[in-house]
């Protein structure tokens, strides 16, 4: 028999995602049944981050990134990962430390034969493509440089159309952490800078863009970092790294165009980024600074949070997505 399961792990990826301010992204996508995720040693500078591909019972690489031929050198690790239009999209971190040399790039995995493309050319001057969505027939992808200091971007590109990316927008000293295509208008993620809220911004279909909700902080890399969709609804994970950690997720009721906080961390020290949908559940996976983890869920759109951490053998690792097994 086939079981409904959910997939999660902690890799060193996901570390060097976190050290480097990535902490919006997500690191594995599900296509066709199976979890592709990324794996590679963010500190060994000599070799190449490896896609893994896992069906539930086997584990197999299936792709292996190519050095960033410009600087000759190989990606660092991944900051983005979705499944769309049949493949799987992710961005890189190939080099870089800052707002101004930064490097990165997004490829396309084709499921079928295995084929590794990259889409357009590498961003530079400071740009990661840390967050990626599929909208309206087009890649989109939001960039950041793992500093709140510098300005976050959204361009789009059309895979078998396009040869080079297209900027849409220019969010000044608001990196872009998460993007979602929800009721047919795209949302993105903002981080605030020092004296600056996050904002959620979303794109009209005319192509302006505005902010629909802001954050309670102003301390710098304050912002929305994972989104995904539940329900009706879009789910999006604050966070505010002060002193005393505090962590909540905001919905919004597209129906009624109202938003709510949903859930409020009750440990000041965790910080619950990974969103996941299982089984009619939504779950929220968060770390702590200790190392140790907590695990809450609801059970319906809108519905009461619960603390289930004592479920999970280790509650410290983020969910991935969910398989038949």
């Amino acid at each position: 028999p086939m079981a409904n399961t959910i997939v999660s792990g902690w890799s060193s990826n996901e570390t060097y995602a976190n050290s480097n301010h990535f902490n919006g992204s997500n690191f594995a996508a599900v296509a066709n049944n199976k979890l592709y995720y990324v794996r590679n040693d963010p500190t060994n500078p000599n070799v190449s981050p490896v896609i893994d591909m896992y069906d539930g019972t086997t584990d197999r690489v299936v792709a292996t990134i190519p050095k960033e031929p410009a600087a000759n050198v190989f990606a660092i690790g991944v900051v983005s990962m979705i499944a769309a239009n049949g493949n799987i999209y992710f961005g890189t971190h190939d080099s870089g430390t800052g707002p101004t040399d930064t490097r990165g790039r997004v490829f396309e995995l084709n499921t079928i034969t295995g084929a590794l493309t990259p889409l357009g050319a590498a961003f530079t001057s400071g740009a990661v493509p840390a967050a990626l969505a599929w909208h309206m027939g087009r890649l989109w992808v939001g960039t950041h440089t793992g500093n709140a200091s510098a300005d976050g971007k959204v361009y789009f590109f059309r895979p078998g159309v396009d040869t080079a990316w297209t900027l849409d927008k220019t969010f000044t000293l608001g990196p872009v952490c998460s993007l979602a295509s929800y009721r047919g208008l795209l949302y993105a993620g903002i981080t605030g800078n020092t004296g600056t809220a996050g904002t959620v911004q979303r794109r009209a279909i005319a192509g302006t863009w505005s902010a629909v909700d802001t954050g309670a902080g102003t301390t710098r890399g304050n912002g929305y970092l994972y989104m995904v969709i539940y329900g009706v609804s879009l789910y999006i994970n604050y966070f505010k790294p002060v002193a005393t950690l505090s962590s909540l997720i905001r919905r919004y009721h597209g129906p009624s165009d109202s938003w709510s906080t949903q859930f409020t961390s009750t440990d000041s020290t965790i910080t619950p980024f990974h969103l996941v949908v299982h089984n009619g559940r939504i779950f929220a996976f968060g770390r702590a600074v200790s190392g140790s983890g907590t695990v809450w869920t609801a059970a319906s759109d809108g519905g009461a949070w619960s603390d289930i951490s004592s479920n999970f053998a280790d509650a410290k690792v983020p969910a991935f997505g969910t398989i038949l097994s």
